[in-house]
Parts: structure tokens; sequence; C-alpha cells
């Protein structure tokens, strides 16, 4: 990259920064002031229904707004100073890849030091520190501390490193870093994977990262699920463990990576309940892919280690505690939106649509493609499935896209 793309990468950094420092000075205190009709008359009609929503909703509207907003911004000044300027094609891609990667890190670490200011994280985080100081995991109905223990035991165990800190400021930003660390890795695995050795590809595998970073912060849902300290992000980083290792594996019918991909599997589910869908989703992909008896071999692993690992929890932690916490509690929960399940899931279902548009527009649309363009009619979905070499991050374009954050 020539001098001039390195000036220009600096001063785009530097603009992007004082926006960012300015909106979280001074942003929030806008919205409130609209919020409140305090703002001047043009802006106060922005927010005319105050009643309807807190103030929090706002907030979350106008960071999301936020954040777009500086990610066109910077799309239209790298295409306008690149038709501007005589740069190629492959300058302008380093520029934006090395901006968008250096942009995200920059709202991911704002994010994880936000931690102790965000609710609900300190009473999650107590649960595994009640741990430590030799509580129970699960209480019955009448007995035992009051902790939002509806979840599964991996989501204390997993920010049991926080628990090194004896003050509530350091773990929960520590515990944060660990949700982090459980939703981007392994999806930074699956982008870059055996290409670190390649540039070119792992140049795409890192652009590829960024999109995904940023599709990330352009979804409450999944910012809400990243860096809380919550189950949502590492059950997610347990299912893209088990994802991964069956993309990567070299012998499709070899046994160790079945059985690991069948434990991190069981992981999530054993995280949070709602992660279940993997356990069948998993095996179609096997028998769609490498035909059944792949499929049989992959599913008996899932049902040795489901077994094996059940029966372990079942037994540290009491059957019929665990169960009161993790079935009967959540059961008795009121659905959202509506009364009835069927408003319900299609409310819910609508919700689960908009906040993942484009992501799976994108998926749709290069299935599709790929689908419509492949010579073996009668075997289409099987060659397109097969046909993508682990060593080519433009296939791998991983995106979560439900939010599992509250029962």
């Amino acid at each position: 990259m020539n001098r001039r793309a390195v000036v220009f990468t600096l001063i785009l950094l530097l603009l992007l920064a004082i926006a960012y420092v300015a909106y979280s000075l001074f942003g929030h205190q806008l919205v409130k002031a609209i919020y409140e009709g305090r703002s001047i008359e043009a802006l106060n009609r922005l927010i005319e229904s105050e009643r309807v929503n807190p103030l929090e909703h706002y907030y979350a509207i106008a960071d999301k707004l936020f954040i777009w907003y500086l990610v066109l911004f910077t799309l239209f000044f790298i295409v306008v100073l690149g038709l501007l300027s005589s740069w190629n094609l492959l300058v302008l891609f380093v520029a934006s890849t090395l901006i968008a990667l250096l942009f995200s890190s920059g709202l991911i670490l704002a994010k994880i030091l936000s931690a102790p200011s965000e609710e609900w994280n300190a009473s999650r985080l107590a649960w595994t520190f009640s741990l430590v100081h030799g509580y129970q995991l699960y209480y019955p109905a009448t007995t035992g501390p009051a902790l939002p223990v509806v979840h599964g035991p991996l989501q204390a165990f997993t920010y049991l490193p926080a628990t090194l800190f004896n003050s509530p400021t350091p773990a929960l930003i520590f515990a944060s870093f660990i949700s982090a660390c459980f939703y981007f890795l392994p999806i930074l695995w699956l982008h870059i994977g055996k290409n670190l050795t390649e540039p070119r590809k792992l140049l795409s595998g890192l652009y590829a990262f960024a999109c995904f970073c940023l599709f990330t912060f352009g979804s409450r849902a999944l910012t809400s699920s990243t860096f809380a300290v919550h189950a949502d992000a590492p059950a997610l980083g347990f299912g893209s463990l088990a994802c991964a290792i069956l993309y990567y594996r070299k012998l499709k019918d070899s046994i160790p990576p079945f059985l690991l991909s069948a434990l991190f599997s069981v992981f999530a589910v054993w995280t949070k309940q709602t992660l279940g869908p993997i356990l069948f989703a998993l095996p179609i992909y096997i028998l769609l892919m490498d035909g059944y008896k792949c499929f049989r071999r992959y599913t008996l692993c899932l049902c040795v280690t489901g077994m094996a690992v059940s029966a372990l929890f079942l037994w540290i932690f009491n059957a019929k505690n665990l169960w009161f916490n993790m079935v009967t509690i959540p059961s008795r929960c009121p659905w959202q939106f509506s009364e009835s399940r069927i408003v319900a899931l299609l409310t819910a279902t609508y919700y689960l649509i908009r906040e993942s548009f484009l992501p799976l527009t994108i998926l749709i649309f290069c299935s599709v493609y790929q689908l419509f363009f492949s010579s073996n009619v009668p075997n289409k979905l099987k060659v397109w499935l097969s046909s993508k070499p682990v060593d080519d991050v433009s296939y791998c374009r991983p995106v979560y896209g439900a939010n599992f954050s509250t029962w």
C-alpha cells in the first residue's frame, strides 16, 4: 500500500474516532433532550409519543443509526477518493479492509469497557461468583439465593476466569471480554482457516470477517448477545465451533471430528436450551453432504456425547433441581407479544426476519445462484454443498441469524 493510501487511511480513522468520541459524549444527551421536549422544535417532533417506549428504546435506535451512518460515510469516502485518485482496486480493497477491522476493533473495545454500566450483567455474573463461594448452582423452589439460574450450568462455568478479580468493575469487563471471544473467535477461524500463508485469500477472509462484525453492530439483538454476561455468546460460540470442526475436517467419515463437533453441539445446548435445533441441523447437513453412512456415524456420536454429558450434569447438580430451574421455571414464563402462542410465534418470526434481513437476503441470493447454475440437476443441493473447498474463504459466510437473549 503506497504512502498516499496510508495517509488517507489515517485521516479517515481520525475522523471516525472524532465522530465516535463526540457521539459518546453528547449523543445520548441529545436524544434525552429530544425525548423530554427540551431541544429545538424540529428535533422535538422526531419523538412525539414518548409514553409509548422508554428512553432506552430511543438510545438503542440512535446507536444503530450512528453505526450505520459511519459505515455509509466510510464507504462513500473510499469510493469518492478512489475515483478521484489513481489507486487500483487492490489498494482500495486493502484500505477498506484495514479501516473496517480497526473500526470494528474500536467498537468491540468500547462495548467491552461499558459492560459495568449495562443492566443485568452484575446479577448474571453473581451466579458464577456464588459457585466459587460455596453455593450450589441449582436449588429447589423454596430455598437458596435469588439468582438468574434458568439456563444450563456451562453458562456459570464459562465465566469462572472473571472470579479471579476481587473488584466488580474489572470482573465485569473481563466477563464481557470472554463473551466477545466466544462470539468472534470461532467466526474468525472460519473465515481465515488455512489461508494464513496465502495473502490474497487471507485478505478476503479478513474483509468478510469485518463485514460480519459490522453486521453484528447493525443488529441490536446481536450486539446484546455478543457482549452481555449471559448464556448467549458462549452458546453461540460452542455452536460455531461444532460447525467449524465439520467444515474443516479432512476425512469426511473420520470419527474424532464427529465426536468433537457433537461434544460442542451438546455443550451449546447445555449452555442455553434454545440452541437445541443445532442437534438436528448438523446431522441433516451431514446427510445432505456426505450421505447416510456419515449421517449415521455423526448421529451416534451425538447420542453418545449427549447421554454422557447429560448424565454427568444430572448426577452432579441433582436431576430434580436441574429440571425445576431449566425446564419448569422457563415453561411457566408468559409468551412475549401476545397471550396466543400462534400470534407470539408469528410476531417473533417477523422480528427475526427484520433483524437478519440484509445478511439473509445475501445468503439466499448466493445460494439460489449457486444452485441454479449447478450442472448436475438431479443432485444440485449435494453438489453445491460438497463443492466448497475448505481453503476457499469466499464460500464461508457464517451469519448468526437469531437472538437467543431472554426467555
